[in-house]
């Protein structure tokens, strides 16, 4: 598991797009709260996929793909769905996680990804600074989702307050990941 470095293991302050009526949510001491999101410095160099559990009430479980080009086996009969997870930071934010189950933002990250796959080459050691620029309609199968539309405008060395998000913990590796083994697509 990466170790983030966010708080004592008790809460991970987060942001969420809600795709059915496109528009994000912070987490905050009241609860969750509508904002408006501009840009931020994801970390996507630590980008993690896999399988997520959402149980009423409680914190979500992870269980990670070894890297982004392999999918792990669904862990278990429980109600797990496909997602990603990293961590974003911009000033007025602070550092926080983002993390989706659901098609839209997937279908956003797994673009941008692509593009991030493309450009970091030339970026060594820094992240991209990512702008949100409104959400699109789509329909998927039998249902319909609003995908962020996200862009990379610029590239930033690692921020101080992401500094703890470089390293994993001691008790579980880092899932390995190679742009080469994303080969286009994430596996979400």
């Amino acid at each position: 598991m990466i170790n983030l470095n966010l708080s004592d293991g008790e809460y991970v302050a987060h942001v969420r797009f809600m795709a059915s009526i496109p528009i994000w949510r912070k987490s905050g001491e009241g609860g969750m709260e509508d904002f408006e999101f501009d840009q931020a410095i994801f970390n996507l160099a630590d980008l993690r996929t896999g399988w997520a559990n959402f149980p009423q009430g409680e914190a979500p479980e992870w269980a990670f793909d070894k890297s982004l080009g392999q999918r792990r086996p669904k862990p278990d009969d429980r109600d797990w769905k496909r997602g990603f997870k990293m961590v974003l930071y911009s000033e007025s934010l602070g550092l926080r996680e983002f993390a989706a189950t659901t098609a839209g933002p997937s279908l956003a990250i797994q673009d941008l990804m692509n593009v991030y796959g493309a450009e970091s080459p030339n970026h060594a050691g820094q992240l991209p600074v990512v702008k949100y620029e409104g959400a699109k309609f789509k329909k998927i199968g039998k249902g319909s989702t609003h995908q962020p539309i996200f862009k990379i405008i610029d590239w930033e060395d690692w921020p101080e307050e992401m500094l703890g998000d470089k390293g994993t913990s001691e008790s579980e590796p880092k899932a390995e990941s190679s742009l080469d083994d994303l080969d286009d697509k994430i596996d979400l």
